[in-house]
């Protein structure tokens, strides 16, 4: 009707369980609180985002500006990733921003995630990326696709970086550049 609505919605789960990443992060009580508006031009304007479990921390505010961009920023945490999988462990620390000039121009976004003692529990994958390795992405999301403008993976012995989309049926179309410093092995043969 060509109004603005608030919403509030604040919820906690209890008794989830379960094995691997996303029930290491939730845990059996995660809690989630979102806040914002529903607008009268058809977009969502999140003011605050709060997800918390025993693995993860995010938290992200959005606003309006004067012009009537939409803006999110935030930050987040994982971590418990020794409960996800064996050999595991480390933190994840992420930051993000979003925005939207009008309702129907694309969200544009940059992310930026630091590992700290990061461990994956797979030999080979932990000797590229080492301890801290660095992902910096920035791209659109229109609501299908996610297009991926650039992407930069970088690890102590390993790198690479990807550009293209990512399909809303998960399929990829991306290119890929690598480079890797050796010794590798392979076998056996």
């Amino acid at each position: 009707d060509g109004r603005n609505m608030t919403f509030d919605v604040d919820t906690q789960g209890e008794g989830g369980r379960g094995a691997g990443l996303i029930p290491a992060l939730l845990g059996g009580r995660p809690t989630v609180l979102v806040s914002g508006e529903a607008l009268a031009d058809g977009r969502t304007l999140f003011r605050r985002v709060d997800v918390r479990g025993p693995g993860i921390f995010v938290h992200a505010e959005g606003d309006r500006t004067l012009l009537g961009s939409l803006t999110l920023k935030g930050d987040g945490t994982v971590s418990n990733l020794a409960a996800a999988s064996p050999g595991a462990s480390g933190i994840v620390r992420a930051t993000w921003t979003a925005s939207q000039g009008r309702a129907t121009d694309p969200w544009k976004f940059t992310f930026d995630a630091k590992g700290e003692r990061l461990a994956t529990g797979m030999a080979e994958l932990d000797r590229l990326l080492g301890a801290a390795p660095r992902l910096r992405a920035a791209g659109t999301y229109a609501g299908t696709d996610i297009q991926v403008t650039s992407s930069n993976l970088d690890g102590a012995a390993g790198s690479a970086s990807a550009s293209g989309l990512i399909r809303r049926d998960g399929t990829l179309g991306l290119a890929v550049n690598w480079s890797a410093k050796g010794p590798f092995r392979a076998g056996p043969v």
